[in-house]
């Protein structure tokens, strides 16, 4: 689980992604224990924060990993746009099937 979170030379890009997914869900089920109500109501569209979460925390993750390799510091897949909207998206998915169901 830890490869999406070491640097990227040495990290396998599968094994990654599969720790940032099962991070990102045992996230998401800690945080619906904490917290078992939505944290917004229901907009227009319930359950888009499965589409919008991944895509905002990628683009914010990616710039940091930028800013990292400019300051000359390693970078790891979850500080990519990809490694972070996985992560988002696992997370975002098991909050929506605990408690985000209208």
């Amino acid at each position: 689980m830890g490869d999406g979170f070491r640097p990227r030379s040495q990290a396998h890009p599968v094994l990654a992604a599969g720790g940032l997914l099962l991070a990102g869900a045992l996230s998401g089920l800690i945080l619906s224990l904490l917290l078992p109500y939505r944290l917004f109501e229901v907009g227009v569209l319930p359950g888009s924060s499965i589409v919008f979460s991944p895509l905002i925390t990628g683009f914010v993750m990616e710039a940091y990993g930028r800013r990292r390799v400019r300051r000359g510091l390693s970078r790891s897949y979850f500080s990519s746009f990809w490694g972070a909207a996985a992560f988002a998206f696992a997370m975002s998915v098991v909050r929506f099937a605990m408690v985000g169901r209208p």
